[in-house]
């Protein structure tokens, strides 16, 4: 059996391979991203379950709230300065 010098450092170097590990895997998926929500996809449909979107941001809907939100502000601006 191995006894560890500094069980302490052990965990933290496990630790920072796993985070290594899990960053890696995101970059790999952020790379591939059609080829990842096709697999995921078929994956999905063969677990009979509806796949779910990684959580990633549809730019022109944010892009369509900002300028609702400036119109709106200006708005505000231009009511209380008159």
């Amino acid at each position: 059996m191995v006894t560890r010098t500094d069980p302490e450092k052990h965990r933290a170097q496990v630790r920072a391979a796993n985070r290594a590990r899990y960053k890696a895997v995101q970059l790999l998926i952020s790379a591939h991203q059609g080829e990842f929500d096709t697999l995921y996809s078929q994956q999905a449909s063969l677990e009979g379950v509806e796949p779910k979107p990684r959580g990633r941001v549809d730019a022109d809907y944010l892009q369509a709230q900002i300028a609702d939100m400036q119109a709106r502000l200006a708005a505000m601006q231009s009511s209380t300065s008159a």
